[in-house]
């Protein structure tokens, strides 16, 4: 199988990848006649060695091999014999191959672009080498800091919380950069995290004793309310256009899965993940993945929602309450549509809801 044009490696491939996110803090620096001009860098990347003849050269290789033991088996072939096949759940090896095969189909679809090569002392080189350097030397700019201030202004101290920042996950959010957003933001960004709040948790995290009504007001926007508690809704856990890493489910069907699974939970405190899946079809490691954001498992009951009932909240905000499971009805009826859910089962849910919201289990599930 040919790899490259001719025999010889004659070409070579450069990949390229964005590196630091911080890289405005820099600047590129020249100097000349003593002065030192600097120019602001905006973006910087890496270009790394790539040499993907030698994976080709690789995988036809072992389909050689693969193709001559079987002509070989074939040729030793005696009676069939009846065999029990089982199928196996993807195990992370193999998530993590398909998830490159996707990528690798996605690099290899994207067009390439004809680039014509400057050396070092090439006319374009010396002029970009020259736009580093300022055309105006003699303007004067009033400069009134001291050598420590100076030096402070080009290498600030690193904040206190800087390191937590940059060693958190990309879903979980620092209180200063929370104090930066506005409340709208402040409330998705908490629920996005968190999953799973109770009122009064929000509100001490966000300080904001003093804007309860405004909280109530944007919470309906971005959460549904579960067994008195606040959960994210979909569209902040599942955005449009982001498929499953686990399984490249796309965004649309894991949101409806999820809310179908809130839906439950907002009758019942446990659930039988058998049958939700039989009802949302997913595969199994996405419908466990939304169960543990919300859930967790308790042997022989099933998956138990992982807030306790906010009694206090229903009491006091029974307006909300209401409101809620009217949206909450209104969407069930959309999920029967685009699920295809029995008509019946809510009805058959409505005293399970009264029990759960009362902490009793009893004749519940069977596992």
């Amino acid at each position: 199988v040919a790899t490259l044009r001719s025999p010889l490696m004659d070409r070579q491939f450069l990949t390229s990848e964005s590196r630091s996110p911080t890289s405005k803090r820099y600047a590129l620096g020249v100097m000349r006649g003593g002065q030192l001009h600097l120019t602001p860098i905006s973006r910087i990347f890496r270009l790394k060695p790539d040499f993907p003849y030698l994976d080709k050269a690789e995988k036809a290789k072992k389909s050689t091999t693969m193709a001559e033991l079987d002509a070989d088996g074939a040729e030793s072939e005696e009676e069939a014999q009846p065999v029990t096949v089982r199928l196996a759940r993807l195990g992370a090896e193999q998530r993590r191959s398909s998830q490159m095969k996707r990528r690798q189909i996605e690099w290899e679809d994207e067009p390439w672009l004809d680039l014509e090569y400057c050396g070092p002392d090439s006319q374009s080189a010396n002029e970009q080498w020259e736009s580093l350097v300022c055309q105006t030397p003699d303007v004067s700019v009033e400069f009134n800091r001291s050598f420590q201030d100076y030096i402070k202004l080009l290498c600030p101290a690193p904040e206190e919380n800087a390191g937590s920042d940059v060693a958190a996950p990309s879903n979980v959010v620092s209180l200063a950069q929370l104090k930066s957003l506005d409340l709208v933001d402040q409330v998705k960004a908490l629920l996005r995290s968190a999953k799973v709040m109770r009122f009064n948790q929000l509100c001490l995290l966000l300080e904001a004793s003093s804007k309860q009504a405004s909280v109530l007001k944007i919470l309906p926007t971005v959460g549904w309310l579960v067994q008195g508690c606040w959960v994210a809704k979909s569209e902040l856990v599942y955005p449009e256009g982001k498929p499953s890493p686990l399984s490249g489910v796309s965004a649309e069907v894991l949101r409806k899965g999820r809310d179908y699974v809130l839906w439950k939970f907002s009758q019942t405190r446990f659930i039988i993940r058998k049958e939700v899946s039989t009802v949302v079809k997913l595969p199994f490691d996405d419908l466990k993945e939304i169960l543990e954001q919300v859930a967790k498992l308790r042997v022989t009951q099933g998956w138990e929602f992982i807030g306790e009932f906010d009694e206090d909240f229903v009491k006091r905000h029974g307006e909300v309450v209401a409101r809620q499971q009217q949206l909450w009805d209104v969407r069930y009826k959309q999920l029967c549509q685009e699920l295809n859910i029995v008509k019946t089962e809510k009805e058959s849910q409505k005293p399970a809801a009264i029990d759960a919201r009362k902490g009793s289990t009893k004749g519940r599930l069977n596992n």
